[in-house]
């Protein structure tokens, strides 16, 4: 008869969830997750992607192994982390181009899997049967890039609210649904130029706070500031022929994508 005296359970210590800011999906495929104990870039690990869902696993982390594996009693049910959370930085890249590099810190070990929004870079394809708004923003004055600025598009209404940030460059990119059911056309042919004549008005704000921004390394490494940085930047002023406004207004119509230029005066 064998008797089990002990079991060794093991934890992994990290998990990333991957989603498309836009549409909630999740992301697992093109994406490199990197992870090292802060102040120690030498020692990172890179995370695998599981072979069953989206999320991608560290199996170990560097200060970590006391509590990635444990000796249990008989029938014992693995407990918490017994020790000290560490703080990790992670980064994001996405090597199919579709979304921007992101960074943070996170501190590990970690239950549940991390939630990562994923926001759009400037090359990503076209999703059909989306609209499309995209642009640039700009110092005001100076014509520098505003670079990793928070922007949120709306039609004025709660429901239909997104975010995405700019690139190094001030560049951005937003791939959204289009903001209500189209009009039943009830003339055939349809009066007035059909569906391409169908319009939105819309409104972006950007949160435009340089000196906010932190990187998660020391010195800054070339890339994103901390995700969590770039979220608490405060609303800036965009500069019109009128003054300085709180947001910019534009016209999207059916089929056509919409382009913005807009200079901001920092929070």
């Amino acid at each position: 008869m064998t008797v089990i005296v002990e079991t060794t359970s093991y934890r992994a210590p990290l998990a990333l969830h991957g989603i498309d800011a836009i549409s909630g999906a999740d992301v697992g495929d093109g994406l490199v997750a990197i992870a090292w104990p802060q102040g120690d870039p030498t020692s990172a690990r890179t995370a695998m992607c599981s072979p069953v869902s989206t999320l991608l696993g560290f199996g170990t982390l560097p200060g970590l192994h006391s509590q990635e594996l444990a000796v249990l009693a008989t029938n014992a049910v693995p407990s918490g982390p017994v020790l000290g959370l560490l703080p990790f930085v992670v980064t994001v890249t996405d090597t199919l181009g579709r979304f921007l590099p992101e960074a943070m810190v996170v501190k590990a070990p970690v239950a549940a899997p991390v939630d990562v929004t994923l926001y759009s870079a400037p090359a990503r394809p076209r999703p059909p049967g989306w609209a499309t708004v995209y642009g640039e923003v700009h110092v005001n004055l100076a014509g520098t890039p505003a670079a990793w600025a928070l922007l949120e598009i709306t039609d004025g209404t709660a429901a239909y609210r997104y975010q995405t940030v700019s690139d190094q460059a001030g560049r951005f990119l937003f791939y959204l649904p289009y903001p209500d059911a189209l009009p039943s056309l009830a003339n055939s042919p349809p009066v007035g130029g059909g569906i391409g004549q169908v319009t939105w008005t819309l409104a972006v704000t950007v949160n435009y706070e340089p000196g906010v921004l932190s990187w998660p390394a020391s010195p800054a490494p070339a890339g994103p500031p901390d995700i969590s940085s770039i979220r608490k930047q405060h609303q800036a002023g965009i500069a019109t022929s009128g003054g300085t406004q709180p947001s910019s207004g534009g016209t999207l119509s059916f089929g056509t994508p919409l382009l913005l230029l807009m200079d901001v005066v920092s929070a």
